[in-house]
């Protein structure tokens, strides 16, 4: 950790706005392969492999694991040669039989080879820190909290379950801080990005982080740590 330096940050491809659907697992997610990927990826085809997975595109939401895995069994497709846009009806987009068949072959130019679960603060500045050439980001989930602005210290009061990408860190009034994108668009935040301290990480670490990585899962399990979870 004392070979961390106090700010670092991956460059994205841009804030993405989901609207009113619950779709964050799948915008947060894009946003984080994208780094890798250097393309910008459909986030709505993403959703529908996540409910694809979880069997049920009329549940609210989706977990990070169904999220990791989506990228894993199936792939992305590019936001180029998305067939629908954010704005046609919640259940339409969710349901995977609504996408043509020819994107499941598509979509395997984008597929990650095994995904890494870290889990708090300094696990995931180690992780992207150890990776930084590999241009990686991080997906995590947390308890968002209503009372929340741009820069968040303190756990607040509960409302809802939240994806973001955490593309970075910065140090705030002597504090380190995780940079994470939402997908709110530009207008919330910092033009779209806020900062969580590591009491507010660490408090949401049983919803753990996720990072892709270009190694199968065996050769990824050799090289980490084995508390890390993998697919």
């Amino acid at each position: 950790l004392s070979e961390i330096p106090d700010e670092f940050e991956v460059k994205t491809l841009g804030v993405k706005d989901q609207k009113d659907k619950d779709f964050c697992s799948s915008f947060s997610s894009t946003v984080v392969s994208e780094v890798q990927e250097g393309v910008e990826l459909d986030p709505l085809y993403q959703f529908s492999r996540i409910k694809e997975i979880s069997g049920d595109y009329a549940e609210w939401g989706a977990d990070l694991r169904d999220t990791a895995k989506s990228f894993k069994d199936t792939g992305s497709i590019e936001q180029k040669d998305a067939p629908f846009i954010i704005d046609r009806d919640r259940d339409f987009l969710a349901n995977p039989a609504r996408y043509p068949i020819m994107f499941k072959d598509t979509a395997k130019r984008h597929k990650k080879l095994s995904y890494v679960f870290v889990y708090g603060f300094d696990q995931i500045r180690q992780t992207m820190w150890m990776n930084k050439d590999k241009k990686q980001a991080a997906l995590i989930g947390l308890m968002w909290c209503s009372d929340w602005g741009t820069i968040i210290k303190k756990v607040g009061t509960p409302y809802f379950g939240h994806a973001v990408a955490v593309v970075g860190w910065k140090k705030i009034d002597g504090e380190v801080m995780l940079k994470i994108q939402n997908s709110w668009s530009e207008n919330m935040g910092d033009k779209g990005f806020y900062y969580i301290s590591k009491e507010v990480i660490d408090a949401n670490k049983d919803y753990g982080a996720v990072v892709f990585t270009d190694l199968p899962v065996d050769a990824a399990r050799e090289i980490n740590d084995s508390d890390f979870l993998f697919g």
